[in-house]
């Protein structure tokens, strides 16, 4: 069973995003939210997971692009 759409299925529908362009756009958001937190610990994240956790998420939600998103920081872990 297919999970709910979240925003990078939004963005790839909405947008005509190739699913890397728009999962890497949406990694690259998390991550300036990360550096942000990183920096301003006390940053308030309104009830959102960690933006670290957020990328996990998303990461492991597109498996065929794992190729390029393996490396990244906050990839999910590997399995197996």
């Amino acid at each position: 069973m297919r999970q709910p759409l979240g925003q990078t299925d939004t963005v790839v529908l909405d947008s005509g995003f190739s699913e890397a362009r728009a999962l890497r756009t949406m990694y690259d958001y998390l991550a300036g939210v990360q550096w942000a937190l990183d920096r301003y610990p006390r940053m308030d994240l309104r009830g959102h997971k960690s933006p670290c956790e957020e990328m996990v998420d998303l990461l492991t939600r597109f498996p065929k692009q794992k190729g390029w998103t393996a490396p990244l920081d906050c990839a999910p872990a590997a399995s197996g």
